[in-house]
């Protein structure tokens, strides 16, 4: 299943959604959220963490696995779009320095 930031947003958006969400799936998709936002903008550490985070093979409470799976999402397809377009961001910022 692929992944936008405008399907974690419909967890914010009580009306477009039959049954209004948990706070805590309110919360986790926030968290999901941001860390996507953080692999396409941030730099150095707080990067370096959120790769960590999304990359780790963990699934205890917390972990990126879990939180995918607790918002019905697929973790492999996340993670793989979230640090592919990390990548691809990288790549850019190199051609365009190079110029």
């Amino acid at each position: 299943m692929g992944l936008a930031i405008a399907d974690l947003k419909r967890f914010h958006n009580v009306d477009e959604s039959p049954a209004r969400p948990s706070p805590e799936k309110l919360l986790w998709s926030t968290v999901l959220e941001l860390a996507l936002t953080d692999l396409e903008s941030a730099d150095g550490a707080t990067k370096r963490r959120t790769r960590a985070w999304v990359t780790s093979r963990r699934r205890d409470i917390g972990s990126f696995w879990w939180v995918c799976e607790i918002l019905g999402f697929d973790p492999q397809a996340v993670r793989h779009r979230g640090v592919a377009r990390s990548t691809d961001e990288k790549r850019l910022e190199r051609i365009t320095r190079s110029c």
